[in-house]
């Protein structure tokens, strides 16, 4: 946050993760002097602003040549990607080592972090959920409009191509025009015609998270609607649109605790719009019983069913599915010959980039859009400036008040704060 020569700070780590199982504390990148690449999906890191690279939460398989060409492909100026949050025991804005850092990570005061960086005047990419809800995202985006600075949550599926691919065929609204403006755009339903139910599932099996990880503690706004769930209500909202209501909530609680839950599931309602009457459900589970993580989209029109696989790690491998029905007025001269059945199944990666490298550079042409606004002065780039801002801010603050109506539905409270959340229930040291 103190670093003088970071325009942006990217705070990017799972909610409540802790440092010790991530391994990663601060990163920066120069896009002028990419001295030292790595190979991982998120290596397109230098260490030219002096800032710290110490491993990678996750390893999967990208070419040096890729990792090296993506570098060079992202625009901008100097970017601080801190996957561990930052703590009370830094030094000129680099990590000082010891257990400040797990401490940190730990609580997660995210929106502490974000108030921070906003105040130093940092455009912020912040992971999610954004907050710990939805009053905290208004306080947070309220100053980042105030200081005219790009401040994103960064659920990083929308940006592949795969979604793009499914916002086409849905009539869904583009990417940057957020469901929770008002007035904002709702889907037409595309090739299925009039949308008849949607269904969103985000599953976690048990072991990848144990019983005891920090995502089942209170303190640090645990709980799976917040991990997974607030994925399922995202896209839902990215592929239809409007402003659904929550109809209905039910929680499967982690074991000993009567506040944070295992598993979410639920339905939406939108009461207005192209669409009203239509219902989506959601299933998310920190403990699936599983073998492998799953997160699929189904979608049902008058016309026919859209079935997606693997919407959140596209680049290891999707599937989507297409089965349409037209009548046989529309397809052949035939008479009596019924309607024709049409099914077509796709694979889509795009240029094989990840999620966050298209994420990555989308926030990167904002904030440049913004601040090359804000000195040039013109008059459509200012619209266009302000309308970046105020999407983020009304995406942000949609998904977390969702995220609180699942609660209130299941007959939980919306998360705490963790500063407030941690004098209820501290942290436990020993937990991993």
């Amino acid at each position: 946050v103190s670093h003088s020569s970071l325009e942006v700070l990217i705070l990017y780590c799972t909610f409540v993760q802790p440092i010790s199982t991530i391994e990663t504390q601060t990163v920066g990148l120069d896009c002028e002097r990419i001295h030292n690449v790595s190979t991982s999906l998120t290596g397109y890191w230098s260490t030219a602003t002096g800032c710290k690279l110490l491993g990678n939460w996750w390893k999967p398989q990208i070419s040096a040549h890729s990792a090296r060409r993506n570098a060079w492909r992202i625009a901008g100026s100097h970017l601080c990607y801190d996957l561990a949050g930052s703590s009370s025991s830094t030094s000129g804005g680099r990590c000082s080592g010891g257990t400040g850092w797990e401490s940190c990570a730990r609580l997660c005061q995210r929106a502490r972090w974000t108030r921070a960086a906003l105040k130093a005047g940092k455009h912020v990419l912040c992971e999610k959920p954004f907050t710990a809800n939805a009053e905290e995202a208004r306080e947070v985006q309220d100053l980042a409009r105030s200081r005219g600075l790009v401040c994103r949550e960064a659920f990083h599926y929308r940006e592949h191509p795969l979604m793009e691919h499914l916002r086409a065929l849905l009539g869904s609204p583009a990417l940057g025009v957020s469901s929770g403006s008002p007035g904002c755009q709702e889907a037409s339903g595309g090739v299925l015609g009039r949308l008849r139910s949607v269904d969103v599932a985000v599953l976690i099996p048990k072991w990848v998270f144990g019983g005891t990880n920090i995502r089942f503690q209170e303190s640090l706004a645990g709980g799976a609607a917040m991990d997974a769930g607030c994925y399922c209500l995202h896209a839902i909202r990215s592929l239809v649109g409007g402003q659904p209501v929550v109809e209905s909530a039910a929680a499967v609680m982690a074991a000993k605790s009567q506040v944070v839950d295992a598993a979410m599931s639920g339905t939406l309602q939108w009461l207005e719009g192209s669409n009203t009457g239509l219902r989506a459900s959601f299933r998310a589970s920190l403990q699936h019983d599983g073998p492998l993580p799953v997160s699929t989209i189904d979608v049902r029109g008058e016309r026919g069913h859209l079935h997606c696989s693997n919407f959140i790690m596209p680049v290891f491998g999707n599937v989507v599915r297409l089965t349409t029905t037209a009548a046989a007025s529309e397809t052949s001269n035939a008479k009596g010959s019924g309607n024709a059945v049409s099914t077509s199944v796709n694979r889509v990666y795009g240029s094989g980039e990840s999620t966050y490298y298209y994420q990555l550079s989308r926030f990167v042409r904002d904030v440049c859009r913004v601040k090359d606004a804000s000195k040039d002065g013109d008059e459509g780039a200012l619209v266009m400036a302000s309308t970046i801002l105020l999407d983020d801010a009304a995406d942000s603050i949609a998904s977390m008040h969702l995220v609180d109506e699942v609660y209130v539905a299941a007959g939980l409270t919306p998360r705490l704060p963790s500063a407030k959340a941690a004098t209820i229930q501290p942290v436990d040291p020993a937990i991993q």
